[in-house]
């Protein structure tokens, strides 16, 4: 058996490829942990344009801005955001009885809440006499504004969206970061830098003798 690191292997001496492994895991060591799963952006989504309310009565309609002028009350319609906490946890095993090959688990959760805010000088004499919007009317602008903002983007369902994330909150659990893309090259270049260490210990092929004697006519 003879050992030849410089047999190629793949186009590249075959010593080269037990380096890309350990490069790899050197980098994902300098790199580090990821980050949190970032804030969905269904609140800014939904909110992109100014939701106005106005009240009539004991029912409300909305009021598109722009045109609020001499509209009266107004009313700001917005969410609100709470961090429920999140984690980020390294995995390796069985887990969950899947085989996780030491890749990140990212998981993190929101709460979303109603709530509004008088617009100045919409009210009489310009003095704001209710500042904000009781439960019970929030619950009624709730269902409408489910319905307005459906309407509004009709291909994204932002109204129904919005509706889950009042509901229950909202909680994501994610594998999707730059670490594990280069956790799963990792095992693929180790398996290669297994197959590229093996080829160095194959007995070399013996060299043809082309010198042999020609039949003469």
């Amino acid at each position: 058996m003879i050992f030849v690191p410089k047999r190629p292997f793949l186009k590249l001496p075959a010593w080269v490829w037990p380096l890309v492994p350990i490069t790899l895991g050197i980098v994902i060591w300098l790199m580090g942990p990821p980050d949190l799963l970032p804030e969905p952006p269904l609140g800014a989504a939904a909110f992109q344009a100014p939701v106005l309310v106005t009240k009539t009565g004991k029912t409300f309609r909305f009021v598109p801005f722009g045109s609020e002028q001499n509209v009266r009350p107004l009313w700001f319609i917005k969410v609100s955001v709470g961090d429920l906490g999140g984690a980020v946890r390294w995995q390796f095993g069985w887990v969950d009885r899947q085989l996780i090959l030491g890749l990140y688990k990212r998981e993190r959760g929101w709460l979303y809440m109603l709530g509004s805010a008088p617009v100045e000088g919409s009210f009489k004499d310009g003095k704001v006499t209710v500042p904000h919007l009781t439960e019970s009317e929030l619950k009624i602008v709730r269902a409408l504004l489910i319905e307005e903002l459906n309407g509004r983007y009709p291909d994204e369902h932002l109204g129904s969206q919005l509706e889950q994330a009042l509901a229950g909150g909202v909680e994501q659990v994610s594998y999707m970061c730059m670490q594990n893309a280069i956790i799963i090259i990792l095992w693929l270049s180790l398996v290669l830098a297994m197959a590229a260490v093996w080829t160095m210990f194959l007995p070399q092929a013996a060299p043809v003798d082309h010198t042999g004697d020609t039949t003469q006519s």
